[in-house]
């Protein structure tokens, strides 16, 4: 009796397999019915630490540090650069452009450029290091005892910001023209009390001026400062490009202004009534953050809104105000995932007695979903110090798994998946902003440069 109880249990085992297996086989096929047998896709998970694959000592603090076609080059406050291989960190060449307060790294074809205090910028054979040239002569220099604010290389001229704007030949080094700290455009009687401008390929210069005359958005001629259409706005940072359109953050206003590149008519523009950050074209469209603890994706060829969606639930937007500036870096894009990483940030000052003041900044790192700007994720941080001062460093860099973010004398790194901080690194010095080359990313902090994968 109990030998035809074992044979029924296994008799009843075996045709339940029989009936399970091919009705498992048919919903099967009706998920995939192009008869695709690969495994189901499951949320990402995360990915844990990133692998520390090399460091090299630093002989100086690095004051710059860029990643380019498998080298990376580091220039330290004397003028030095050093160039190293990205496979192992082993020094390719050495070099100086000489100056003091030395920092910024531009490469360009066959030449590598420091930025230099006293020099201005220097320029070297990107094969051995050998150096070229400096710019040691343009009217005012020297009373400016830092290396310039901004430079450019573009369509084989180089755009350089410092007391003055000027503009070089980037081959010989020879000026082209320039706008002193106080003074004209070229040809034009008007006294500048303020002047900038941003380089753009196809002989695109576009330029922020103030002056006696009135405030004004200006395109030049990059061969000699002529003007070639100007029109009533203020902007302080770098426009964006799409096409035939000027796009820029028309602070005069609160408002995203598009301009005809040609002409400088106007094409649209849109008002958000707050204030706006973290400027980015994707795709067609122009992403950007606003005060209203909002992300917007504007549709560009006519600025309609395509979708708003709302990340800080901390609502740390509410600590803006004129004291407290609103901060964000620039969206960076994955491409592959379709989604964008956005980071926003505001300081604010603690009054700890009369002749004390403690500044504290609090962020917030976001991924959204480029085509609907549905949240992936978000994350919160803060940390001590202003990161509105131009000395201290507020910056990212993502590779496909992660996060760098370095946050004054921190080194953040979270998690590209989920948005977790997996690791803080703190430095008692200097430490650069992170870059990223081939999946490799790149931080110079203290007396080290650290290599990561």
């Amino acid at each position: 009796m109990k030998q035809n109880k074992i044979w029924f249990l296994i008799s009843s085992i075996f045709i339940i397999i029989i009936i399970a297996v091919p009705i498992g086989w048919i919903l099967h096929q009706e998920n995939n019915p192009n008869g695709d047998d690969n495994e189901p896709s499951f949320p990402d998970e995360s990915v844990g630490l990133p692998e520390l694959t090399w460091q090299v000592n630093l002989e100086n603090f690095a004051t710059g540090l860029l990643a380019k076609e498998e080298r990376v080059y580091t220039i330290d406050i004397s003028g030095n650069i050093i160039c190293y291989d990205t496979t192992d960190g082993h020094v390719v060449w050495e070099g100086s452009v000489g100056g003091y307060f030395s920092e910024g790294l531009v490469v360009n074809q066959d030449r590598v450029y420091g930025g230099a205090g006293v020099e201005v910028v220097g320029c070297l054979d990107i094969r051995t290091g050998s150096f070229y040239w400096g710019l040691a002569e343009i009217p005012n220099i020297k009373y400016y005892k830092v290396a310039p604010e901004n430079f450019t290389v573009v369509d084989g001229r180089l755009f350089v910001k410092t007391n003055a704007f000027s503009v070089f030949n980037a081959t010989t080094g020879k000026l082209l023209w320039l706008v002193e700290d106080w003074g004209n455009l070229p040809g034009q009687s008007e006294q500048l009390w303020s002047f900038n401008g941003w380089a753009f390929e196809n002989d695109l210069l576009i330029c922020s001026s103030s002056g006696s005359e009135g405030i004004h958005i200006n395109r030049l001629n990059p061969d000699d400062g002529t003007i070639m259409w100007a029109t009533e706005g203020l902007f302080f940072d770098s426009p964006v490009v799409y096409h035939e359109q000027v796009i820029i953050k028309n602070s005069s206003k609160a408002e995203i202004l598009s301009l005809d590149a040609s002409s400088g008519k106007k094409l649209w523009s849109y008002d958000v009534g707050a204030t706006i950050c973290s400027l980015k074209e994707y795709n067609g469209r122009l992403l950007f953050f606003v005060s209203d603890n909002c992300f917007y994706a504007l549709n560009l060829d006519n600025g309609t809104l395509a979708w708003k969606s709302a990340v800080d639930s901390q609502e740390i937007t509410a600590l803006v105000n004129d004291d407290n500036p609103l901060e964000g870096l620039p969206v960076l894009i994955d491409q592959q995932k379709q989604t964008m990483v956005g980071v926003v940030a505001v300081t604010t000052q603690d009054i700890i007695d009369e002749h004390h003041v403690e500044d504290k900044h609090y962020g917030l790192l976001c991924n959204l979903d480029l085509n609907n700007g549905n949240v992936v994720w978000t994350e919160h941080f803060s940390g001590q110090g202003d990161i509105s001062n131009e000395y201290l460093v507020f910056d990212y860099a993502a590779t496909r798994n992660h996060i760098y973010l370095t946050d004054i004398n921190e080194l953040l790194i979270f998690d590209k998946q989920t948005g977790l901080l997996i690791e803080t690194q703190h430095f008692e010095h200097k430490i650069t902003a992170p870059t990223v080359e081939n999946e490799k990313a790149f931080v110079a902090a203290d007396l080290w440069l650290f290599a990561y994968k």
